[in-house]
């Protein structure tokens, strides 16, 4: 397992107690050692930059393991697409995470070993996500249409216990919050598309391994903590961004697209 490496990319900005709480778990749960963290930082003030350079210098000096990218803008396609394109190494797996995760389990040993398994049709790997009050936040993402037309996109298991979908199995898709792909495929898909303004890069990512005839894969065994997502700002502002990303930008994607995503089987689709 050894021959992979990982590049786990992280954004951040000025929230070093939860981006060390995150690391910390990286550090304490993953067996698999291989791996480098990139951390985007998108605006911090000097003062948290130099925090996060001395908690890095601490905790993954010995290995050589982890760097600091300092951003002067936030978006979470363009920067990840930019870490991805300038400044990993030679990492053929991906980890894209939030600030806001914290690992239960040993998810990035799995999801490489899952990986291993299944080289030439994997697309995404995920995994069951909670909230802090221990609800499900994320089991695989859930694409809704009605007659093949796009209705919406939600996480399967949303707010239900969290013994619930345990399995593994192929979904339409997995939050990148937590989501590993091959580095390779990533390039070869260009990236997370830089069209969205605020939300569902991902969802159109992971159809978009679909149509390469990938497969995206959830893991429901292992599991994180996913913090922010249950007390997101929703201003109006916000709200008004989301909706035009889903019904504009992504309902365009999903409809184009309509033939091939419906033949996956993996789609709640109303009559």
């Amino acid at each position: 397992m050894q021959e992979n490496k990982v590049a786990i990319i992280i954004l951040n900005k000025s929230n070093n107690k939860m981006l060390f709480d995150c690391l910390n778990s990286i550090k304490e749960k993953t067996a698999f050692s291989n791996y480098h963290i990139y951390i985007g930082d998108t605006g911090s003030t000097i003062d948290e930059k130099k925090e996060m350079i001395s908690f890095l210098k601490d905790k993954f000096s010995d290995n050589k393991n982890a760097s600091l990218i300092e951003f002067d803008y936030y978006n979470f396609a363009k920067n990840n697409n930019e870490i991805v394109n300038k400044h990993i190494g030679q990492e053929n797996l991906l980890l894209f995470c939030n600030n806001d995760i914290k690992l239960i389990d040993d998810c990035i040993t799995e999801a490489v070993k899952m990986y291993n398994r299944n080289k030439d049709v994997t697309g995404t790997i995920g995994f069951k996500l909670l909230f802090g009050n221990d609800k499900i936040q994320h089991a695989g993402q859930l694409l809704v249409t009605k007659n093949m037309q796009f209705v919406g996109v939600t996480h399967r298991g949303l707010n239900n216990d969290k013994k619930e979908y345990s399995d593994r199995n192929l979904v339409i898709g997995n939050t990148a919050a937590l989501m590993m792909t091959p580095t390779e495929l990533f390039k070869e898909i260009n990236g997370f598309s830089e069209r969205y303004i605020e939300c569902f890069e991902d969802v159109e990512y992971n159809i978009n391994c679909i149509l390469k005839d990938k497969n995206n894969i959830y893991i429901g065994d292992k599991v994180s903590y996913h913090y922010e997502s249950q007390t997101r700002n929703k201003s109006d502002d916000k709200l008004l961004k989301l909706s035009k990303d889903a019904y504009d930008t992504l309902m365009s994607f999903i409809n184009r697209n309509s033939k091939k995503i419906h033949e996956t089987g993996l789609v709640h689709d109303y009559r």
